[in-house]
């Protein structure tokens, strides 16, 4: 029993440990996990086609090349990505629960049908339940085109413990265009 609790207490450390670190970021972070392996040089390309900086902030794209469940949860959780990209089930999946940023204001709705989820708003008394457009697909981008990825139906989100919304949803909006 005192094992658990000493567990327990550590698992909240390093939790609360991550948060403090993604606080004081002052970069820009894409996080990527394919559901199916991506291909060493297809990281590579998506990492070199990214700016190094977009409006002076330093960007880092980090992808994840073989799908792992445990580590897509500690990386959400952490806080500390700005854009996740993941296979469309995984999307819808995180989606359904809330907690993402809506996209209503910078996309087009009818355009992205398929990023439009219903959820209920964990975040309300009632929990009642709320439509928004809270994903749009990778695959037609200038940046995965030219980095070679047509494996799958890939999604980019905010999340809401997103270190900056704004900015967040400026870069979004500024991939999404070319």
């Amino acid at each position: 029993m005192m094992r658990k609790k000493k567990i327990l207490w550590g698992i909240l450390l390093l939790t609360i440990s991550l948060s403090l670190t993604a606080c004081g970021q002052s970069k820009f972070s894409f996080y990527i996990m394919g559901q199916n392996v991506i291909p060493d040089n297809i990281v590579e390309q998506l990492q070199k086609n990214m700016p190094q900086t977009i409006d002076s902030i330093p960007v880092e794209v980090d992808v994840t090349p073989m799908f792992n469940q445990e580590k897509l949860i500690v990386e959400i959780a952490a806080g500390g990505h700005s854009i996740l990209i993941l296979p469309y089930k995984e999307f819808e999946l995180f989606a359904e629960q809330g907690g993402l940023v809506p996209l209503d204001s910078l996309f087009d709705k009818e355009k992205y049908k398929d990023g439009i989820i219903t959820y209920k708003d964990p975040n309300s008394k009632d929990q009642a339940e709320q439509t928004h457009l809270l994903g749009v697909p990778m695959n037609s981008t200038a940046w995965f085109k030219n980095s070679g990825y047509t494996s799958e139906k890939m999604y980019a989100f905010i999340p809401g413990n997103t270190p900056n919304v704004e900015q967040s949803k400026q870069i979004l909006q500024q991939i999404m265009k070319n």
